[in-house]
């Protein structure tokens, strides 16, 4: 398969898996700190200006979900695909474990995987849009 021929080509696709989650509104994330309705099943996660929150299962069986349909296997495992994240920088923690504590909006503490969101913007749309030169 091409996806395992370069791991730069496998990060690209599975960030791009996550971005058709969240676009094609099969799955969302809630702002945090705003009151809102009960948690949908659909909810991946949640987002400030600065961090998306995700919950780590949920995602990643979603991301599954959604590469079965489409035909493609998607066999890495959450705790690889956190650790991988982390190593590209995307993913925030201030301890060794890959998840951090926050209240969600129902004020339940909840484990998330807490990652930078400028970054994974700046990662999708470079994805997408790749400068023609270096600037520098």
């Amino acid at each position: 398969s091409t996806l395992d021929r370069s791991s730069a080509a496998s990060d690209v696709y599975k960030r791009q898996k996550l971005k058709s989650l969240l676009d094609s509104g099969r799955c969302y994330v809630e702002t945090k700190g705003l009151d809102s309705t009960p948690r949908q099943r659909n909810c991946i996660g949640l987002q400030d200006d600065e961090h998306y929150y995700l919950f780590a299962d949920t995602t990643h069986s979603e991301v599954r979900k959604l590469c079965a349909e489409q035909g493609e296997h998607f066999s890495i495992s959450k705790n690889e695909l956190l650790r991988q994240l982390r190593k590209e920088g995307l993913l925030l923690s201030r301890t060794s474990r890959n998840t951090v504590s926050v209240r969600d909006n129902s004020n339940t503490v909840v484990n998330v995987a807490m990652l930078n969101k400028l970054k994974m913007e700046e990662r999708l749309s470079g994805d997408l849009y790749r400068p023609t030169a270096e600037v520098g």
